[in-house]
């Protein structure tokens, strides 16, 4: 896998994805993030970086921010416009599948490549609007 994600939790935890994208034992067939799903619903991620490719990729779930490297960005805030709270983080991998099948249409092969990380956030004004700012790594 190109980037590994790595959350930081408010608690002071933290988790690092499996190089292998494995759970901790017990999840079966999960990924990493199976690990920290709950904790991802339950608002209690602080931090949550895409590290590789000699980068990291920081989205902060405090106040909202993103960094590359260590250098600290804000993406299209201007429109937004209205203190926001409850933020939320939004992270998937886009994929492309690729099948062949015989002539009786039947998968003789399949693989699979990732093609994009997304991750940000959600989050809402004071009147409960849902916002939303979403970065993607190739």
């Amino acid at each position: 896998m190109k980037y590994l994600f790595k959350a930081e939790f408010i608690d002071g935890s933290s988790y690092d994805q499996h190089p292998e994208d494995l759970p901790l034992a017990g999840y079966g067939n999960g990924s990493s993030f199976t690990d920290i799903n709950e904790r991802v619903i339950d608002g209690e991620v602080k931090t949550f970086s895409l590290i590789g490719d000699n980068h990291i990729w920081l989205v902060d779930l405090i106040d909202g921010h993103f960094e590359v490297d260590g250098l600290k960005f804000e993406v299209n805030t201007e429109i937004i416009n209205k203190p926001l709270s409850n933020y939320r983080l939004i992270y998937f991998r886009r994929t492309r599948q690729t099948n062949v099948l015989n002539s009786q249409g039947e998968s003789i092969s399949h693989s699979s490549e990732i093609v994009g990380y997304r991750f940000g956030w959600q989050a809402n004004d004071q009147d409960g609007k849902n916002y939303q700012q979403i970065l993607e790594i190739n």
